[in-house]
């Protein structure tokens, strides 16, 4: 992975999981602010992403993340899922093994403020060759509940004219990095994506179970830019 990231970026420094400070990340504990305002530690294995990681069944949650530096000063934690697969899924299915690299990045490296949302932020990569998908979701901090398929992007906008419903991946984002949110969300989470002509998918926000739903039933729902 380190050899595809030095074609792709101009990296100026990597770092080895024990040394990641070397890197400019954060790792002491507690020493970051999520988005609930609450106080959690770096993960440093995917396990430590969000709770119930082990439900996939081709996910290393075990296997440690690694440092890089840009030239813009950017901190990356990089986690990589050698095995992760093709979005084949049209029944409910768990989603951790199609990450296939989830990256945490700090804008300033160990400067404050240390918090998620503000120079702290996650890009998530899902599904191997072609189909792969990156998303980098901004999360709003409150749960709302009462949204259908067809009315969570103008209630969130409603909330604001930057946010829209989540389609599937960027709520698959959102479980894979429950660490940032503090544990805040639990339940499940209408999307924006379509399963079929009747039922759109849903997001286990506790175990990454997506489920199909009702389009027209209400629903939990989190906002996003």
């Amino acid at each position: 992975m380190t050899i595809f990231l030095r074609k792709e970026l101009k990296i100026l420094k990597t770092c080895k999981n024990e040394k990641l400070r070397e890197c400019g990340i954060e790792t002491n504990e507690n020493g970051i602010f999520t988005i609930a305002e609450t106080r959690t530690t770096m993960p440093r294995v995917i396990n430590d992403l969000a709770t119930n990681m082990s439900n996939g069944s081709y996910i290393d949650t075990k296997a440690e993340s690694y440092g890089f530096v840009l030239p813009n000063g950017y901190s990356a934690n990089l986690f990589y899922n050698k095995n992760c697969i093709s979005d084949n899924k049209d029944t409910a299915h768990y989603v951790q093994d199609m990450m296939c690299v989830n990256i945490i990045y700090d804008l300033n490296g160990l400067n404050s403020p240390n918090q998620v949302g503000k120079d702290i932020g996650f890009v998530t990569i899902f599904y191997p060759g072609i189909e792969m998908r990156a998303v980098s979701p901004i999360i709003y901090n409150n749960n709302t509940n009462g949204a259908t398929f067809y009315t969570v992007s103008e209630k969130c906008s409603n909330k604001n004219p930057k946010l829209k419903g989540p389609d599937k991946e960027e709520a698959q984002a959102i479980y894979i990095n429950n660490f940032a949110l503090g544990g805040s969300i639990t339940g499940s989470y209408i999307t924006t994506t379509s399963a079929d002509l009747d039922y759109a998918w849903t997001m286990s926000a506790s175990s990454g179970f997506l489920n199909k739903y009702e389009k027209n039933r209400g629903s939990w729902f989190r906002c996003v830019k």
